[in-house]
């Protein structure tokens, strides 16, 4: 009987460390905008991070000046968020919120101007120690649930300038891949079940 258990244990195990999925960039279907600016918005999410101290309005950056600019990103489906990395110019404070259906948001962190080591252009922060970029604690946040992330710059100099805003996360609902190996975890923990059945 303990061997039945350890081994139905086992395999449960094994569909647990099946199912967690690991965390991976999380894909961008959309961007939109609101207000004027200069620059690509594809710089956005293509995951090149300008070096530090390049020109906030530099051509590896979306630049603009004054308030009011947003930028909305749309993922291609609904992720559990787990880390971000972010490129903005040094000086000024931006806000990234997150929202399920694009209409409700919720502020996740807010940049600070007087973070970060670099004295003029643009710097890499990210939430994560292992990341590229400086790490700030003040942008780290628990897992949660986002089809969308919007950033816009809340004060400042005037002149903003954001090169990067990508995420790394887990899809709410897996990739047919990841179901072909939940199915594979239930099918063992089955099979050691039946292996295990007493004979009548």
């Amino acid at each position: 009987m303990a061997s039945i258990l350890k081994s139905t244990l086992a395999g449960f195990g094994l569909l647990a460390a099946v199912a967690a999925a690991h965390a991976a960039p999380v894909v961008i279907s959309n961007i939109t905008t609101t207000g004027t600016f200069s620059g690509s918005t594809n710089v956005l999410a293509d995951g090149t991070i300008p070096a530090n101290g390049t020109a906030w309005n530099a051509a590896s950056n979306v630049s603009w000046n004054g308030l009011g600019t947003v930028f909305t990103l749309e993922f291609n489906q609904l992720y559990t968020l787990q880390d971000v990395t972010l490129s903005v110019d040094h000086n000024d404070f931006y806000q990234v919120q997150i929202s399920q259906d694009g209409t409700t948001w919720n502020t996740l962190f807010t940049v600070l101007a007087f973070e970060g080591s670099v004295n003029w252009g643009t710097e890499a922060f990210t939430s994560n120690p292992a990341g590229t970029g400086t790490y700030s604690a003040s942008i780290d946040f628990a897992p949660t649930l986002a089809k969308y992330a919007r950033i816009y710059a809340v004060a400042g100099d005037n002149a903003y300038g954001v090169g990067e805003l990508s995420f790394t996360g887990v899809a709410a609902v897996p990739e047919p891949a990841s179901l072909a190996l939940i199915g594979a975890g239930l099918a063992t923990v089955g099979l050691i079940a039946r292996r295990r059945k007493p004979q009548a």
